[in-house]
């Protein structure tokens, strides 16, 4: 974990790379990041807000060694503890995006590099992996499973990339180890499964929070020096299940 952190910290930064090798021009590459997102230059304006709790001491460590990051005052991002209400001081797991674009990034007491890693990844422009068009090839979403007021969370990203550039080949595998995938069981009502993947082998693979080798890969790609925003396939969403949203259950 400690290395796979070390080298997410390197290869970020690294603005030279050249791009994914080409792919086959006829394959549609269906993808978790949003290219509204991209930030153009590289460099991601940050500040840190005082927390005054135990997970603070993290952000700093994140932050080290992101050549990509600065922190200037026009910032865009901002890592900030939760309000105080229903027992969210604790939360991690939030980026908030009401205000792009200034991005909110909540730092919690339980807060830990993983989740952190993961809500920076979202920040970055990556949305979760089960969320990409081509998901239904990979994994069921089992919307009667999932916790009243979360189902949102298990929409396809419409405005995640669709693209036949294949120069977005290295988005192609769907990454069940991705730090942005969920685990089988999250957000689940009663424990219940609300991810089932279609290899049932792939499952201890899910929600390990830590960067794969693809998300390596990914973030090098889109913030390599080649980069550019692609043409998107016009094409509507067919046959993937959006979760309607069920009644919340006042105590």
């Amino acid at each position: 974990m400690f290395l796979m952190w070390i080298l997410f910290l390197f290869v970020i930064s690294a603005q030279g790379q050249d791009n994914a090798p080409p792919g086959d021009a006829d394959t549609k590459y269906a993808t978790n990041f949003i290219a509204n997102r991209h930030w153009p230059d590289g460099k991601i304006k940050y500040w840190i807000l005082p927390t005054g709790n135990s997970a603070s001491w993290l952000i700093p460590k994140v932050i080290d060694g992101l050549d990509f990051l600065s922190n200037e005052t026009d910032y865009a991002v901002v890592f900030e503890k939760p309000a105080p209400l229903d027992g969210s001081m604790g939360m991690c797991g939030l980026t908030e995006w009401t205000y792009y674009p200034l991005i909110i990034v909540y730092v919690g007491n339980r807060c830990k590099k993983g989740l952190l890693t993961h809500e920076i990844m979202h920040a970055l422009g990556f949305e979760h992996e089960f969320t990409r068009r081509d998901r239904s090839k990979y994994v069921t979403i089992n919307c009667d499973n999932i916790r009243a007021g979360r189902e949102v969370q298990f929409d396809v990203c419409y405005d995640c990339v669709y693209t036949k550039d294949p120069s977005w080949k290295v988005f192609q595998d769907f990454d069940y180890s991705s730090v942005t995938m969920y685990s089988s069981k999250a957000l689940g009502e009663k424990n219940t499964e609300t991810i089932t993947p279609k290899d049932p082998a792939k499952k201890e693979l899910m929600g390990k929070y830590q960067l794969s080798e693809s998300d390596i890969e990914r973030l090098k790609f889109v913030y390599g020096k080649n980069y550019k925003k692609p043409e998107q396939v016009n094409e509507a969403i067919k046959n993937l299940e959006y979760c309607p949203a069920k009644e919340i259950e006042m105590k």
